[in-house]
C-alpha cells in the first residue's frame, strides 16, 4: 500500500507541474489571442463600414443623376402645373360663389329670428347674413392677382432661372460621370489588394473578405484546442487527487480502476504539454506575419478614402438642395411671395415637385372654407331638427303630467268612496280604540298624501311642420 501512495504522490507531483506550466502557457496565448481577436474585429466592423459606404455612394449618384434627369423636364412641366392649379383655383372661386348665393337664398325661419332678437318686426334673414366675409374677398383679390400675372411670373421662371439650372445641370452631369470614375478606381484598388493579401491562394476569387474570415477560423481553432489541451491536463490532476482521497478512505476497488488510466495519462501528459508548447510558437509565429497588419491598414486606407468620396457627394446633394430651393419677389405681384422650386429627395430619387406655396396655400383655404359652408348650412338643418326634437320631448312631459294627475284625482276619489262605505257600515259596531287605527289621522279628510310636481320647461320657438320636413329631406341627400 505504501508503494501505491509512493507512485500517486508522484503522479500528483508531475501532474501539479504540467498544469502550472500549461496555464502559465495559456496565459502567453490569451494575451495574444486577444490582441489577434480585436485586430479581427476591428477589420469586420471596417468591412460592414465600408459595404455600407459603397452602397451609399452608388445610391448617390442614383440620386443625382434622377435629379439630373428630372430636372431637364422642369420647362415642360412648370407651365402645365401652374396653369392646372390656376385653373382649379379658378373653379374653386366659382364653387364658392355658388355656395354663397346658396346660403343667401337659404331664409332662416321668422319666429327663429325673433326668438334669438326678442323682436316681433325682425327683418327676414338668411344664411349668408351670418357669414364673415372677409376670408373671401380676400381669396378674389388673391385670384385676380395670381392669375393677371401669371404670364411676367413664367417669363422670368422660364428666360432666366432656367438658364441658370441649365448650365449647372451639365457640370452636375460631368460631376456624376468624374464620381463614377473614382469610385470604379477605388473599386478596381480594393480588389486587387483582396488578392495580394490573401494567406491561401493566389485565386482571384478571394477576397479580403475571406480572408479575414479564414483568420477568424484559425484563432478559434487554436482557442479551442489551447482550452482542450489545458482541460485534459486539469482533468488528469483532477483525478490524481482524487485517487489520494480513495486511498485514504479504503476504497480500493474503485482505486484499482483508476490507477490504469492514472498511468496512460501521466505517460501522455508530457506529449500533451509539448502539443501546447507547439501551438504557442505558432501562434507566436502568426502574430509575427505582417499579412494581418497589412490586412488592417489597408481596410483603413480604403476606409479613409470612401469618406472623403462620400464627403464630396453630401456636400454635392446639400449645395444643390439650397439652389433649388429659391425665393423671390416680383413688384407687380403686389410683394407676393412664391417659392417655385422645392425638391423632395427621398429613397430611389422621387419626383421633384414644383409648387407655388401661395398658390396651393390659397387652394387649400378654399377647400376648407368650401366644406365649411358645406357644413354651415347642415348645422342650420340640424338645428330645425333638434328645436324641433326639444318641442316634441316638452310635449310628451306636459301630457305625461296631465295623465299623471288625471289618474291620481281618479284613485282619490275611490279612496274618498270606500272610506264614507266603511265608516257607514260595520265601523260603528268597533270599539274607537280599535277603529282609530284608520281614523285618527286627518279623521275628517279624505285626500290622499299631499304631491306636488314643479315643472319648468325651456322655450323654443314653434316651427312649421313643413319646414322640419324639408330639413330632413336636406340632411338624406348627403347621405
Amino acid at each position: 500500500m505504501s508503494d501505491a501512495r509512493v507512485q500517486l504522490g508522484h503522479w500528483l507531483s508531475n501532474a501539479r507541474g504540467y498544469l502550472n506550466e500549461a496555464e502559465g502557457i495559456g496565459i502567453s496565448t490569451n494575451d495574444i489571442l486577444k490582441y489577434f481577436k480585436s485586430v479581427l474585429d476591428d477589420n469586420n466592423l471596417l468591412i460592414l463600414k465600408i459595404n455600407y459606404m459603397i452602397v451609399f455612394l452608388k445610391d448617390s449618384i442614383e440620386i443625382m443623376n434622377q435629379i439630373f434627369i428630372k430636372l431637364k423636364k422642369f420647362n415642360n412641366i412648370f407651365r402645365s402645373k401652374f396653369r392646372r392649379n390656376l385653373n382649379y383655383f379658378g373653379d374653386l372661386i366659382h364653387q364658392l360663389n355658388q355656395s354663397l348665393t346658396n346660403l343667401n337664398s337659404i331664409i332662416i325661419d321668422q319666429n327663429l329670428v325673433c326668438f334669438l332678437d326678442k323682436k316681433d318686426d325682425q327683418q327676414a334673414k338668411s344664411l349668408y347674413d351670418y357669414l364673415s366675409l372677409e376670408e373671401f374677398l380676400k381669396l378674389q383679390q388673391n385670384f385676380e392677382i395670381i392669375s393677371d400675372n401669371f404670364d411676367p411670373l413664367r417669363s422670368y421662371l422660364l428666360e432666366n432661372q432656367l438658364r441658370f439650372f441649365e448650365s449647372n445641370l451639365v457640370n452636375f452631369e460631368n460631376f456624376c460621370e468624374s464620381l463614377v470614375n473614382e469610385f470604379l478606381s477605388i473599386n478596381s484598388y480594393f480588389y486587387k489588394d483582396l488578392v495580394e493579401l490573401n494567406l491561401y491562394s493566389n485565386d482571384n476569387s478571394n477576397s479580403q473578405l475571406g480572408a479575414n474570415e479564414k483568420y477568424s477560423i484559425l484563432i478559434n481553432y487554436y482557442e479551442l484546442e489551447m482550452a482542450s489541451l489545458i482541460e485534459s491536463l486539469s482533468n488528469h490532476y483532477g483525478q490524481c487527487n482524487e485517487s489520494i482521497k480513495l486511498l485514504n478512505n479504503n476504497h480500493h476497488e474503485q482505486l484499482s480502476q483508476l490507477i490504469p488510466i492514472l498511468n496512460d495519462d501521466s505517460q501522455e501528459a508530457p506529449n500533451v504539454l509539448s502539443d501546447l508548447k507547439l501551438l504557442l510558437l505558432k501562434i507566436e509565429k502568426l502574430k509575427n506575419n505582417k499579412n494581418l497588419n497589412n490586412l488592417n491598414s489597408n481596410l483603413n486606407k480604403i476606409y479613409e478614402e470612401l469618406i472623403i468620396k462620400n464627403f464630396i457627394v453630401n456636400d454635392f446633394l446639400t449645395k444643390t438642395n439650397r439652389n433649388l430651393n429659391i425665393e423671390f419677389t416680383i413688384k407687380n405681384l403686389n410683394n407676393l411671395n412664391f417659392n417655385f422650386l422645392k425638391n423632395n429627395f427621398v429613397h430611389n430619387a422621387s419626383e421633384i415637385s414644383i409648387v407655388n406655396l401661395d398658390l396651393l396655400g390659397n387652394i387649400k383655404l378654399i377647400l376648407k372654407l368650401l366644406e365649411f359652408l358645406k357644413e354651415f348650412e347642415r348645422s342650420y338643418y340640424q338645428l330645425i331638427l333638434e328645436i324641433n326634437r326639444k318641442n316634441s320631448t316638452n310635449l310628451k312631459i306636459k301630457k305625461l303630467i296631465n295623465s299623471f294627475f288625471t289618474e291620481l284625482n281618479d284613485i282619490e276619489d275611490d279612496s274618498r268612496k270606500s272610506t264614507k262605505q266603511f265608516k257607514k257600515g260595520l265601523m260603528r259596531y268597533l270599539p274607537s280604540d280599535l277603529s282609530e287605527v284608520v281614523t285618527h289621522n286627518r279623521s275628517s279628510n279624505h285626500k290622499l298624501p299631499n304631491i306636488e310636481v314643479v315643472s319648468e320647461f325651456d322655450e323654443y320657438p314653434e316651427l312649421d311642420q313643413s319646414l322640419v320636413a324639408f330639413a330632413k329631406m336636406k340632411l338624406n341627400e348627403d347621405l
